[in-house]
């Protein structure tokens, strides 16, 4: 991104010709040697333990270092000699992983390119200055290949729109656009989600314990609440629990992309599918991105978890067993925790920052689509502001209304044609803005 301090990866691409012949990929992601710097039995590890994460807020970020080691001795800033652990993989054109090297290297990167500017690029290769045509050539066609695989594995992708806030010079939101994801940033997500799962396959042949990133499928409740609201649109995900895989989330998705309904069926989708954790059992795998085994390997600057795998790495390295300054079990707990305490954290800081932007509107009218209901009332997404608010039950006119937890719609006890559904769309007033609950209040505009 064009504002960031902390560059924990660089990324490389060629072309070889293997032994046999086949052409193959020479993929190299290089990520910032943190473990160099924090090390067992010092109080930066104690602190970067407990913090375990950074935590980022839309006007500041919360490090889990201290600046001097995230934005400078550990940053892969260009022109400079800095640390790294890299992995080489070779990948063939289907986007398999044919052989890999995992190792301790110096790095000097060549240049600081951002998003926007290399998505410019990969629309019109001629524009790529002539010194980096060949690597940006090559990491957008291993980016074909890893995406192909990636449709072939049946990874779930969802596609929401996250909000973007821009403030004005007293620190107030002045506006909330869609955040834009770019090819670029699909691009750098895929070689980083390939070298976490080469590096899982690493830790795992060298028969080391590890702190694994673990995915479960649904549980049988929230699969069979999710087939329900299914049915209530029509709609029939026909596969038994017992055989569920991500790709049939996948295809399911891809094939109703253009539904009325489409980004409610997503919200749904995601709310049956359960939490990711860290754990030290690799056999549970990762349901969502359908892998056999997964861990964080890219982000060691931001995320505990990634240290302790570079920590594992070195001592494979060194044919030697990294030891652990806590149990596993602990540390993934431990872990787990933190991860959730931040993105709750970032979670109500952005709803701050949606209230507050969303009391200039109070007693204005507009276009709202149903995202959710409960017995209490409607939740409606304002597309034009991107905020939600809440259309409380007793909002809803005269009529008294029961909710149908089988149809997921509120009903008229009267009338039994009238009724409040997902994906419905509704003309609604904000009436109110409780800044304490974190609330923006709705009611029907008639």
């Amino acid at each position: 991104g064009a504002d960031a301090k902390d560059f924990d990866d660089a990324v490389y691409c060629d072309s070889i010709v293997s032994s046999n012949g086949e052409n193959l990929f020479n993929l190299y992601v290089a990520i910032a040697d943190v473990a160099h710097y924090v090390t067992n039995n010092t109080a930066l590890n104690d602190t970067a333990f407990s913090r375990s994460t950074s935590i980022y807020f839309p006007k500041q970020v919360i490090p889990m270092l201290p600046e001097r080691l995230s934005n400078d001795l550990c940053s892969l800033r260009p022109h400079y000699d800095r640390l790294v652990m890299c992995v080489e993989m070779q990948i063939d054109q289907a986007g398999n992983v044919k052989s890999y090297k995992v190792y301790n290297a110096m790095i000097n990167s060549h240049a600081r390119l951002t998003y926007a500017q290399v998505d410019v690029w990969l629309n019109d290769l001629s524009l790529v200055p002539s010194e980096l045509t060949a690597s940006i050539t090559n990491l957008y066609l291993v980016y074909q290949a890893l995406i192909n695989e990636r449709k072939n594995r049946g990874a779930i992708d969802f596609e929401f729109e996250e909000p973007s806030f821009q403030f004005n010079s007293l620190g107030m939101v002045e506006k909330i656009i869609p955040f834009s994801r770019l090819e670029a940033h699909k691009l750098i997500e895929e070689c980083m989600l390939v070298a976490n799962i080469t590096v899982a396959d690493f830790i795992i042949k060298n028969n080391h314990a590890g702190l694994f990133r673990v995915h479960n499928k649904p549980t049988p409740e929230k699969f069979n609440n999710f087939k329900n609201y299914l049915l209530s649109l029509n709609l029939n995900l026909d596969v038994a629990y017992d055989d569920l895989q991500a790709k049939d989330y996948a295809n399911f998705l891809k094939e109703n992309i253009s539904h009325k309904d489409y980004l409610t069926i997503q919200q749904a989708m995601l709310r049956s599918l359960q939490l990711a954790v860290y754990s030290d059992d690799h056999e549970l795998g990762h349901f969502g991105l359908a892998y056999s085994h997964y861990l964080h390997f890219t982000s060691p600057i931001r995320r505990y978890p990634d240290l302790i795998t570079h920590k594992i790495c070195k001592a494979i390295l060194i044919a030697a067993s990294y030891n652990f300054e806590h149990k596993l079990e602990v540390l993934a707990e431990h872990t787990s925790l933190k991860e959730r305490m931040a993105e709750d954290l970032e979670r109500k800081i952005t709803l701050f920052y949606k209230c507050q932007y969303a009391k200039q509107y109070v007693g204005t009218n507009f276009k709202g689509i149903i995202t959710a209901i409960t017995r209490f009332g409607i939740f409606v997404y304002l597309s034009d502001l991107m905020v939600d608010g809440l259309l409380h039950i007793t909002e809803l006119g005269e009529d008294e209304f029961v909710f149908d937890e089988k149809r997921t719609i509120l009903i008229s006890t009267k009338d039994n044609n009238k009724f409040y559904s997902n994906g419905q769309l509704v003309r609604v007033k904000i009436i109110g803005v409780d800044m304490a609950q974190l609330f923006i209040d709705l009611s029907l505009d008639n």
